[in-house]
């Protein structure tokens, strides 16, 4: 009948992958550990693997929006990784998941990330103290909230960095002024990056921060730009690698590495600066 959608329920077990779908065709699925599974009638059209949905022709997984094609079949992608063999993208540019795909996933084509863990609940979801209510108190408060994920932090190479905002105070006595250039801040090359990926959600926040600082600064003629010690040394030491691979001719995978690190803590020195001007103002508003 013209107009009527068929409905169907999925299984999946933690990593999303469909195990079983209910409807006027139940089926049942199973996968080898790099996700090879049979092509089947009406099951192509689903997700399949991970969550992720397979090319009806090829069997292909198309991971990152279409970044990369991920081969079953193979146990491999079908083009290199720009980010091997350095950091992230492991030494073998042809690796699914670092060759590890039990214990994790590549939703981006780029960034093998570990698998939730449910013994982990603990960590996470702390139970709830009891606590008896403060009648006296007139106003209702809590504490501040984490603003940073460590997990996400050491796989972006952000090591050494902690799980709590620090406070105004210590943000401020950290403060130095930049006076080097920040380029306008861009999207390009970030337009397949996977919403389900951490790495991506911290880069499109750290993104939106950008444009936000660039339009301060186009508004504001005297707007104060600051960094720390930390940001100020990485931002030299990416710009410094980056001369010498160009000094040395070097392929193009490394020298977009180092562009990337480079944009990446430009984008977290305006980030850097929006929150000391802001702690700035509050300050200055509360005296």
């Amino acid at each position: 009948m013209a107009g009527v959608t068929e409905t169907t329920l999925l299984a999946t077990d933690q990593q999303h992958s469909v195990l079983k779908t209910t409807g006027t065709n139940p089926q049942q699925m199973a996968y080898t550990a790099y996700g090879h599974h049979p092509v089947e009638s009406g099951l192509s059209s689903l997700l399949g693997f991970n969550g992720e949905r397979p090319d009806s022709i090829t069997g292909h997984y198309l991971l990152g929006q279409g970044n990369r094609a991920f081969n079953p079949v193979l146990m491999r992608f079908n083009s290199p990784d720009e980010l091997s063999p350095f950091g992230e993208g492991g030494i073998n540019p042809y690796a699914y998941c670092g060759n590890d795909p039990i214990n994790r996933y590549d939703p981006t084509g780029n960034i093998p990330v570990a698998n939730f863990r449910p013994w982990n609940f603990t960590k996470l979801f702390r139970p709830w103290k009891k606590q008896p209510l403060n009648l006296s108190s007139t106003t209702i408060s809590r504490s501040r909230l984490v603003t940073r994920n460590p997990r996400l932090d050491a796989q972006l190479g952000q090591r050494g960095t902690t799980t709590r905002r620090p406070d105004s105070s210590t943000l401020v006595s950290q403060a130095e002024p930049f006076t080097g250039h920040l380029p306008k801040t861009t999207t390009t090359g970030q337009k397949h990056e996977s919403p389900k990926s951490y790495e991506a959600i911290r880069l499109r926040k750290l993104i939106e921060r950008g444009d936000t600082f660039d339009r301060l600064t186009a508004s504001t003629p005297d707007y104060k730009v600051w960094s720390n010690p930390d940001l100020t040394s990485r931002l030299n030491r990416y710009t410094d690698r980056l001369s010498e691979l160009q000094k040395t001719n070097a392929e193009k995978r490394p020298l977009d590495k180092a562009k990337y690190q480079i944009r990446y803590t430009q984008y977290r020195i305006k980030e850097f600066s929006l929150e000391i001007n802001g702690d700035l103002i509050r300050s200055q508003q509360n005296r």
